[in-house]
């Protein structure tokens, strides 16, 4: 049964009155890293209010039918098929404890032409172009890598069930539209699938994918995981006001494609033990920063490390040189992973 958000939380998140939570400082991260340490001082971006406890969430019809061939309107209602769940959940299955595993878990942001990236982008090293992004999945494909979600991930952890080597885990943040129309058909040529952690609050704004996209990818085989409903920092809120944000937005994923999310993505990588704790209260198995590394853990599986995708790679003077290519790509895989 759904829990129940207080209506003081409601209104303090939906007035964006967010109070600094008197819990333990955030983790140390690197200064050169900005979504570890930069938030914004208001959101820049429509972002819809938490929903009311019981309300229906407005994500369009269940069923949609594929068009690739049409792209302008790619998933059009229809009940001629319906959008496959992800991954059923295994939590009943007895398990022996989590494991340690050293799976690299790659992370992207947007995949979009250079000639598209806006004048002045204050992060343009997030931005990995189309081409680069082939040249990526095709030396994983001739290199003999496999992908799997973090729901498998976890699984693995949780069962004790080897993961053959040459595994990846491919992940996308913030939902943004070019993941759809760039980074989806792509995966898709290669066999791949990612999670996607996505921020329902602005699902109808044009910085995120729709609902229809959402669920059409989700039905391709890959994951929607949780990047809370917002993108708030979650460091600054009280216990239960990060778990209101993270559960709302569990909610809706359910809601599109009727199964929860498992894993958790923190917004900026920002996270303290309270952060951990509302992640572990609403369900969550695994939390994910922005951290450098490769590693899963029961000690760590609320804090897990990924690897970052550049587009461009930041100089120590501020400058940028050449980014994440097809055989860098390989060359970080396997220093991580040991492949």
């Amino acid at each position: 049964m759904r829990r129940e958000l207080s209506v003081a939380v409601i209104l303090t998140l939906c007035s964006g009155a967010l109070v600094e939570s008197a819990s333990p400082a955030a983790h140390p991260v690197p200064a050169a890293d900005p979504f570890m340490t930069t938030a914004p001082a208001a959101p820049s971006l429509a972002v819809s209010p938490l929903p009311r406890s019981g309300a229906p969430l407005a994500l369009g019809a269940p069923d949609v039918k594929r068009h690739r061939d049409s792209p302008r309107d790619p998933c059009p209602g229809s009940s001629e098929w319906s959008v496959a769940p992800q991954d059923s959940p295994a939590r009943a299955v007895a398990s022996v404890g989590p494991a340690t595993l050293h799976v690299p878990v790659l992370m992207y942001h947007h995949v979009l032409p250079g000639s598209q990236v806006p004048a002045g982008e204050r992060y343009p090293d997030l931005f990995v172009d189309p081409a680069v992004f082939d040249a990526q999945m095709a030396a994983l494909k001739a290199g003999g890598w496999r992908t799997i979600t973090t729901r498998r991930l976890w699984d693995a952890m949780r069962s004790g069930m080897a993961i053959p080597p040459r595994t990846v885990v491919i992940t996308f943040d913030d939902g943004r539209p070019d993941q759809y129309t760039y980074a989806f058909p792509i995966l898709e040529r290669y066999g791949f699938s990612a999670t996607f952690f996505i921020i329902p609050g602005r699902i109808g704004t044009s910085q995120h994918m729709t609902a229809c996209q959402l669920r059409e990818i989700a039905a391709a085989g890959n994951e929607l995981a949780d990047h809370t409903w917002n993108h708030g920092d979650l460091t600054t809120l009280t216990l239960e006001q990060a778990r209101s944000t993270i559960r709302a937005a569990a909610d809706a994923i359910e809601s599109l494609v009727g199964v929860r999310p498992v894993a958790l993505a923190y917004p900026y990588g920002h996270y303290n033990s309270t952060v951990e704790a509302a992640a572990d209260a609403e369900g969550n198995d695994l939390a994910f920063t922005t951290r450098h590394g490769a590693l899963e853990s029961s000690a760590t599986r609320f804090a897990e490390p990924r690897l970052r995708v550049n587009g461009l790679e930041r100089r120590p003077d501020g400058s940028y040189g050449a980014g994440t290519t097809g055989q860098s790509i390989l060359w970080l895989l396997s220093a991580y992973a040991g492949a």
